[in-house]
């Protein structure tokens, strides 16, 4: 029972001391102990302490006749029960009734959304960690949930570059699809990456749903002679690393990749009749000696020697 005395909840207006009339309970406290009602709940809202009120009296009017069905059919018809669920109402009534217990188990949950929060990479203050904790106890919230909520709090800061940098998983995530995308030939907008970064936080989706959404509308489009491959799952670098390779060699530039226009014109090959059609790595090669940067290497030079020497030796000079 609440203690009034120390600071604990009031007891309602005109309420008398507790006493019994021919055994038969007439304060209101001892007739919530005897329906099992915390009498902290009930203190706590002005419309279900008037309806307990009533509630009271009229179970000691009837001498007890009424019992808890009707109790209980009464109370879940209340406004606050209606719009508090058991867990909230739990929780609710273990910060009423053991402050200092409420108060450790809070803490607890802080830091348990504070590590979370880290490892997120959300920027949150310690009274929005409190007031999320709150929430969590108060509504029930499961990991995802939490994790929804912290998402809201990820964040990234520009760069030097333009570009954003996110922190802890949200980093990590940011930092693999960038890279893959940068690999593939992707450019995706800083709107972009918060929104599939933030995507991946929330568990709303993962990193590879995203890389196959991408393939769909984006590479496939782009790379329309290797669409079959690239929609049955294919990474369009994976696709053209023989080319690339090829054309590294050739070129004698080991920084050459897909974003280079030669090796875009290569993977987005025509053919005779118009339509899209994947280079042979025969043509691929001519294509490539006949780029102006083949003229400068030591590739071309040995080539043309070569060449010459051939010359000379048809004519009887070699």
């Amino acid at each position: 029972m609440a203690d009034f005395s120390n600071g604990g909840p009031k007891a309602p207006a005109g309420a008398q001391p507790e006493k019994k009339t021919g055994g038969m309970p007439t304060d209101p406290r001892e007739v919530a102990r005897k329906f099992a009602m915390s009498w902290a709940i009930i203190n706590s809202d002005p419309g279900l302490m008037k309806w307990f009120n009533d509630f009271a009296k009229r179970y000691t009017a009837s001498g007890g006749q009424i019992d808890y069905a009707r109790f209980k059919l009464e109370l879940e018809q209340q406004p606050y029960w209606q719009t508090h669920s058991a867990t909230w109402i739990q929780d609710a009534q273990l910060e009423l009734e053991n402050p200092k217990d409420y108060a450790q188990a809070l803490s607890s949950s802080v830091e348990t959304l504070r590590a979370a929060a880290t490892q997120l990479g959300a920027k949150v203050t310690d009274q929005q960690l409190q007031d999320m904790a709150k929430n969590a106890r108060r509504f029930g919230w499961n990991e995802q949930q939490q994790r929804r909520a912290l998402a809201d709090y990820v964040s990234a800061a520009p760069t030097d570059q333009g570009g954003v940098d996110f922190e802890g998983l949200a980093g990590q995530t940011q930092d693999t699809l960038m890279k893959w995308a940068s690999q593939n030939g992707v450019r995706l907008t800083n709107d972009l990456v918060s929104k599939y970064t933030k995507s991946v936080v929330m568990g709303d989706t993962t990193l590879e749903e995203i890389q196959s959404d991408i393939r769909r509308t984006y590479m496939a489009g782009a790379f329309p002679a290797w669409a079959d491959k690239i929609n049955s799952g294919f990474d369009i670098a994976d696709l053209a690393a023989p080319y690339i390779q090829d054309t590294q060699s050739l070129l004698e530039d080991s920084s050459i990749g897909l974003d280079d226009p030669l090796m875009q014109r290569i993977m987005q090959g025509v053919g005779a009749d118009g339509k899209p059609a994947v280079v042979p790595l025969y043509e691929a090669q001519k294509m490539v000696r006949s780029d102006p940067r083949w003229q400068k290497t030591d590739n071309a030079y040995a080539t043309y020697a070569g060449v010459a020497q051939n010359i000379l030796k048809t004519f009887g000079f070699a």
